[in-house]
């Protein structure tokens, strides 16, 4: 036998063997149940064994949160906050599977950062969430948050209601932190103008305790309002969205009808509202397993954008209005004469864009601006808008506000849709295109056709011109009284009285000048423009701020005074101040008997530097007239008010009084160098006219010529300056087109005029 045989037995036997045992296993295998498949894991979920924590990163995924890139104006502290909401709806609570969320909201640049800030094995490592909002914050937040905010808080203004710009303010004054002083003030400035009078008038009696109790009385009040102007069959406000189910049935306007219990909601308030999108209700469904209702919710901002408004008959030529017999007129938006439309099917209130590019009107860009669709079927997108617009129509004066401009040209300069309707409410009598309406606490009625407004008589002495001019134009009248006129009317003109007035043929060209300059006449002067000139109070070295003790005022003239700080608080000529300086009132009599409100700053003028700017010598200025044979002079209204006071200088000029501590914003009287300031600004503007047809001192303007042409041109280029400079001037104390006969009392007027003024000076 060959002696490898056993072996090769002995392997052959092994072999069967194993072969037996794999059958064995094999038959067991097949008689046990096959095991369940492995369930597949989204892609985007990292497997960690931890099934709580998979599914709860799984719902926090449906909630579709917002990725952060940083290339975006993502504001990175708001961002966090809404993670940090969401987290905690899906409750995810530990910080480990807090810091495993971060990689799948992070995209781009801040996720290149994250992956760098995670991979550095020098850096400190991220253990919790709230180390990762500190790193990102200070990574990509904006630089000095506080400062921008202030600029946005004092830029905010009210559009909607009073809750609503509340919520705006305060979320704003989160990074701001401004003090309650300083926040009460920019509050109320950001208010609509008939609201924030309401309100002033409550904080200048000091009777806030600090500025969560002003916002709690302002929304009380906002809130009256509205129901009183609910009441009376109007709404306060165009803007207003009425929360709750939409009927089928309308208004007629396109706005869904509403019960009188439902709460007034702003449109832009949708901001506010969770979407409810299909995977959100499918994930409480799972969770919460409870139906969820369908509600009606307003339109995402997008879908907004998209809104076709309509503007009414805009493809009209304003050849075509004169016969139209529509509801037009020549109104004016600052000093430009507009075409002006009112409207009820123009969605919001438009301006022209050719108009708005001639007179360079100030305007804001606006994104993904609305489309406006015009009656011929045309669309235009709004990229600008107007945020405030001061708009005259005969005794009507007013400031529009979020006025859209529609790209190129229109028959329109400015058309006053439904907006402007829904907040005055106004009274409309269509056979005579006749307004009226309650604005300011007055009633004010004016003519809408075509011709240049004037102010309607409710009674009193008209001419037969202007009685046959109200005939033509659809007026009426009830009774009237005829008186014949000599044949030369038209060198006469009567006063209120009927009694007879010279008019020379000269005060016709004066009285076309006052109409051409309408703007520049204005009594309602605005807060002064930025002018190279501002006044200046340096104090001599060392010196201490100046507070007196205030003097006592009688009944008379502390309700003066609470009327003419309430008058100046609204124009902005003054404003709530914390200064240390702090001089008193008192109370001068006019001419009249009315009392004029003067600030006592004999205190401030000891201790001010002393301006030696010389003014023109009296005996020079009268030399100048000589030759002269016409005369003009103008007087401007309050001068002083028309200069600011330079910034770091406004807390010297603070004034005392028994409704509180305030500053002045512009120059006000009895300062000692206002004289120089004032002179050195005339003297600026009028540079080149000087002592060639124009004599300045201080507010007293003195336009002479040799010929009446000239004169009418001198007369014309003064004005069309003062327009351009934004200067007022008072065209009751001005008097135009005098002759030579009239040389000495234009003289000696003129000397009156100077020596009062010497006289006042002294006083200081």
């Amino acid at each position: 036998m060959d002696p490898m045989e056993p072996q090769l037995l002995q392997l052959l036997q092994q072999q069967q063997e194993q072969i037996a045992q794999m059958a064995a296993q094999i038959q067991l295998l097949q008689q046990q149940p096959m095991a369940a498949e492995p369930v597949a894991v989204p892609v985007n979920v990292p497997e960690n064994g931890d099934d709580i924590d998979a599914k709860r990163l799984r719902q926090f995924l449906k909630l579709n949160p917002k990725k952060f890139s940083a290339e975006d104006k993502t504001d990175p502290e708001d961002w966090v906050y809404q993670i940090e909401v969401l987290l905690q709806a899906a409750q995810i609570t530990e910080e480990a599977s807090k810091l495993k969320v971060i990689p799948h909201v992070l995209e781009k640049a801040a996720l290149v950062w994250w992956r760098f800030r995670a991979e550095d094995a020098g850096a400190k490592a991220v253990t919790n969430f709230r180390e990762f909002k500190e790193e990102l914050i200070s990574q990509y937040r904006q630089q000095d948050p506080a400062r921008i905010a202030r600029g946005k808080l004092k830029q905010l203004r009210q559009t909607g209601a009073a809750s609503t710009y509340a919520d705006q303010f305060s979320k704003l004054n989160l990074r701001a932190k401004v003090p309650d002083g300083e926040k009460q003030y920019w509050f109320m400035e950001g208010l609509k103008q008939d609201l924030r009078t309401k309100v002033e008038v409550k904080h200048t009696m000091k009777e806030f305790e600090n500025y969560e109790h002003l916002v709690r009385y302002t929304i009380a009040e906002d809130n009256a309002m509205f129901l009183a102007g609910r009441s009376n069959g109007k709404r306060k406000n165009g803007n207003k969205w009425y929360g709750g189910q939409a009927s089928s049935s309308g208004n007629g306007n396109g706005h869904a009808s509403h019960s009188n219990d439902s709460a007034p909601m702003e449109v832009d308030t949708y901001e506010h509202i969770p979407k409810m999108t299909p995977a959100i209700k499918k994930w409480l469904s799972e969770e919460d397993e409870v139906e969820i209702e369908e509600t009606s919710l307003p339109v995402e901002r997008e879908e907004l954008d998209r809104v076709d408004l309509d503007l009414g008959p805009l493809v009209a030529t304003w050849k075509d209005t004169k016969s139209a017999n529509l509801l037009v007129t020549k109104g004016r938006v600052g000093c430009a004469v507009a075409n002006t439309l009112f409207d009820t099917g123009a969605s919001v209130t438009i301006a022209s864009g050719r108009f708005v590019e001639k007179h360079k009107f100030k305007t804001r860009t606006i994104e993904h601006g609305p489309i406006f669709r015009t009656a011929d079927g045309c669309k235009h997108r709004c990229e600008k808008i107007m945020d405030t617009a001061r708009f005259t129509a005969g005794p009507y004066k007013d400031t529009l506000t979020n006025v859209y401009v529609i790209p190129g040209d229109c028959p329109f300069d400015l058309i006053l849709g439904k907006p402007w309707f829904d907040e005055k409410n106004p009274e409309i009598d269509f056979p005579n295109n006749i307004i009226k309406m309650q604005h300011n606490g007055e009633t004010i009625v004016f003519r809408a056709d075509y011709h240049e407004q004037k102010v309607l008589r409710d009674a009193g002495i008209i001419s037969s011109v202007e009685m046959y001019a109200e005939l033509a134009s659809g007026g009426y009248i009830n009774i009237c009284m005829m008186k014949p006129v000599p044949d030369d009317y038209e060198n006469y003109e009567f006063d209120e009285n009927g009694h007879k007035l010279d008019k020379t043929g000269y005060e016709k060209y004066a009285d076309e000048i006052l109409r051409e300059f309408v703007d520049v006449t204005d009594p309602d002067i605005p807060y002064p423009v930025d002018r190279e000139v501002e006044h200046e109070i340096e104090l001599e070295p060392d010196a201490k701020a100046v507070a007196q003790q205030m003097y006592r005022l009688t009944f008379e003239e502390l309700a003066e005074l609470k009327k003419t700080i309430i008058d100046y608080l609204n124009k902005g000529f003054i404003r709530p101040s914390k200064s240390p300086f702090g001089a008193p009132i008192l109370f001068v009599r006019k001419k009249g008997g009315a009392l004029r409100m003067c600030v006592d700053y004999r205190g401030l003028n000891r201790i001010t530097k002393k301006n030696r700017c010389p003014l023109p010598r009296i005996e020079d200025l009268l030399d100048q007239l000589a030759g002269a044979k016409f005369f003009t002079s103008l007087d401007l209204t309050s001068g002083y008010h028309q200069i600011k006071i330079k910034e770091e200088d406004i807390e010297k000029t603070a004034f005392r009084t028994q409704f509180g501590h305030f500053e002045f914003l512009v120059m006000p009287f009895g300062l000692c160098n206002a004289p120089a300031t004032f002179q050195t600004l005339m003297n600026t503007v009028f540079r080149e006219e000087i002592n060639h047809f124009v004599l300045v001192y201080l507010d007293d303007i003195m336009i002479f010529s040799k010929t009446f042409e000239d004169h009418l041109r001198h007369v014309r280029h003064v004005f069309l300056k003062l327009r351009k400079q934004h200067f007022y001037v008072n065209k009751e104390k001005c008097s135009f087109f005098k002759t030579k006969t009239l040389l000495g009392l234009a003289t000696l007027s003129l000397i009156k005029v100077l020596k009062l003024t010497k006289a006042r000076l002294q006083q200081f």
